[in-house]
């Protein structure tokens, strides 16, 4: 019964949450975004409410975004962590064959954001603090706050607190989306510091966000240079390794 739910979801979902796919980032070409995806999304349609999702054990595919699991009890407002994930690599996904900033197809964009999922313990993350995260399966990937609104409608639940957190190329993502919204509660950089997007981070400070994080050695100049005054507290780490590893800490840390 569960897999025919989750499948139906699925499905119901493909015809709605459709965000493009972007080339990903290229980090010899420091500050170049691309503004391709800045097209109104269609007009969302009503869907059922599916609550099972919310109770899944699974983390629940959203077709060309990537994946939704929730930790949080069901009746309540849910906070929700949107995490912008970071390059595909042999090191944080080994032997699966993706690679890189543009993950595309719907097989691999699930199995991409469960990736993530698992190896950065967003799960275990969802299930101590009582949250909700979604998962993009690709560092290119822009979730914006019309998306939000689909994805409550499409599961029956209200929305908490926001919060979001960009690992590495995952800056992308973040920086194409982070201007739909307002009044965010956290912000969690996670060394994704390979472009000057500090303007669109201090103006959520602005806002009253919370923003923290890290930086390895080879973005502590970059950190220095355009996001010190951003109103982040980002702790300085020492090992390069700390670049995958030092994720699952940073983001309990932070909540």
């Amino acid at each position: 019964m569960g897999i025919f739910i989750n499948s139906l979801f699925a499905i119901s979902l493909s015809l709605f949450l459709a965000v493009p796919l972007l080339a990903g980032p290229d980090y010899t070409s420091f500050g170049q975004l691309s503004s391709r995806d800045a097209a109104a999304p269609a007009a969302p349609l009503p869907l059922p409410p599916v609550p099972e999702a919310q109770r899944s054990d699974e983390c629940v595919e959203l077709p060309s975004i990537g994946c939704y699991y929730s930790g949080a009890p069901a009746g309540a407002a849910v906070p929700l962590l949107i995490y912008y994930r970071g390059w595909v690599s042999d090191t944080n996904y080994p032997g699966s064959g993706l690679y890189g900033g543009h993950i595309s197809g719907r097989a691999n964009l699930l199995r991409s954001s469960r990736a993530a999922l698992s190896f950065y313990k967003l799960k275990q993350l969802a299930m101590e603090k009582r949250i909700a995260v979604l998962v993009t399966g690709s560092s290119d990937i822009s979730v914006k706050r019309a998306d939000l609104d689909r994805l409550q409608a499409g599961l029956g639940v209200t929305f908490g607190p926001v919060s979001v957190a960009a690992h590495s190329g995952g800056y992308v993502g973040l920086s194409r989306s982070i201007d739909t919204f307002s009044g965010l509660d956290k912000i969690i950089l996670l060394d994704p510091f390979y472009s000057d997007f500090s303007a669109k981070i201090s103006a959520q400070v602005r806002q009253g966000a919370a923003c923290t994080g890290f930086y390895t050695p080879q973005n502590a100049a970059r950190y220095k240079q355009f996001f010190s005054g951003a109103g982040c507290r980002a702790e300085a780490r020492t090992s390069p390794d700390d670049h995958e590893h030092y994720v699952p800490s940073s983001l309990l840390k932070s909540f």
